[in-house]
């Protein structure tokens, strides 16, 4: 009797381990443990700045938002990173701003970081982010590109780190603004012709109906 008990207590505690075993991971999967220090930024995963046929004069705006997803506060910064070809990278000038106040502006290959700010749990803050092609650029910057990153830096409490990144990849197009111009279009330039041709026509018309009208 007494090996019976005990063979049904073993039985009972291994069908109890069995049926326990699903509810344990559909809570791990369905409610991950919250990080300390945890950042994201919106919009996530395309690269935030994919740019072509960007010529002098040009600018691409993107909006940024990082976003506090931990449960401790932190201090992020901002950094950009080279990852192609540096000529058009070093050329190139970056504008950040939060809300009204400018955090950086000049050429990305000076840019650091912006100074740290502070951003408590479950909060967020939007960044407006500016590339400029300078227009004195000629025309060996025709058909470059430039690629690099922008990585997002969390610090909390206990010197604890993380970070997050997008991409960026801007092409120059190739067409220089030391080309020349002209002071009309080619449609503009198709109707002069049209319209000068049927004058002549119109011309040439009246001319033979008096030689014809002239008594002789």
């Amino acid at each position: 009797m007494k090996s019976i008990r005990i063979s049904f207590v073993v039985i009972f505690m291994i069908g109890l381990l069995y049926f326990s075993l699903p509810v344990i991971d559909a809570e791990a999967e369905g409610a991950p443990a919250q990080q300390d220090v945890d950042i994201n930024i919106s919009p996530g995963g395309a690269p935030l700045f994919q740019v072509e046929n960007m010529k002098p004069g040009d600018w691409a705006p993107r909006t940024v938002t990082v976003q506090n997803v931990g449960i401790q506060d932190f201090d992020y910064s901002v950094r950009v990173q080279n990852t192609g070809d540096p000529k058009l990278f070093n050329a190139l000038v970056l504008e950040i701003k939060a809300g009204d106040h400018t955090l950086y502006e000049g050429k990305m290959t000076d840019f650091d970081a912006i100074p740290s700010r502070k951003l408590v749990s479950g909060s967020e803050e939007s960044l407006e982010m500016v590339i400029r092609f300078p227009e004195h650029l000629g025309n060996d910057y025709q058909g470059l590109e430039a690629a690099f990153t922008f990585q997002f830096v969390a610090e909390g409490q206990g010197n604890l780190v993380v970070h997050t990144m997008t991409e960026g990849l801007i092409g120059s197009s190739g067409i220089s603004q030391t080309l020349p111009t002209f002071p009309f279009s080619l449609t503009n330039t198709i109707y002069l012709l049209i319209t000068g041709l049927c004058l002549l026509t119109a011309t040439l018309i009246i001319m033979r109906q008096y030689n014809r009208m002239k008594p002789v």
